[in-house]
């Protein structure tokens, strides 16, 4: 029973920066070029295209006051970042894709790397687990039940997308049968 009661004040969640509508109109329109030639994707919704910055697995609920102080400050030391959509990628590998993704370009990718580093070290500080994999800035598009092939073309993008993210969010995230449900529970202005 307690580890039942224990569980209920845990939840998902993630740090985020959200996405202008111009960057989601972008990718929504990046998504309707390839939509047919990858059968079996998950394409993500534009309201839930974000950075992600850090991801909990099991956050405990009590330290949500604590971690609003950390984003306010944060928040407080990074001004809004330009940055520019221009490039594809997947995870793991190419030959057996999971995860499609828009990256950014080196500059704008360094950026966000220096805001990821200092919120990881600031969280590590506070006793969280830090992230084992290095961070790449990247926007998930689609997801992959099965891993697959995914063709260099698919991967090619003819145009870039510059655009300046301001809002920093800590999000819940709920699993359900038709995919992840996100709630705000703290958002930030990047100043």
């Amino acid at each position: 029973m307690e580890d039942r009661k224990n569980k209920r004040r845990e939840i998902r969640s993630f740090v985020a920066l959200d996405i202008p509508a111009e960057a989601k109109q972008y990718l929504k329109n990046l998504i309707e070029s390839r939509i047919h030639a990858l059968e079996g994707a998950r394409w993500i919704r534009p309201e839930q295209m974000h950075f992600t910055l850090k991801f909990f697995p099991s956050f405990p609920l009590e330290r949500l006051v604590e971690m609003r102080g950390l984003f306010s400050t944060l928040s407080g030391s990074f001004s809004p970042i330009t940055v520019v959509l221009e490039n594809m990628g997947v995870f793991p590998s190419p030959s057996k894709a999971r995860v499609l993704w828009v990256g950014t370009d080196s500059l704008s990718a360094r950026t966000l790397c220096s805001l990821a580093n200092t919120l990881e070290n600031a969280c590590e500080r506070l006793g969280f687990m830090k992230e084992k994999r290095p961070f790449v800035p990247h926007i998930t598009i689609a997801r992959f039940r099965n891993p697959r092939a995914v063709p260099p073309n698919i991967l090619h993008m003819d145009n870039s997308c510059e655009t300046i993210v301001h809002r920093l969010v800590f999000y819940q995230s709920t699993l359900t049968p038709s995919g992840a449900m996100y709630h705000p529970l703290c958002e930030y202005s990047l100043e």
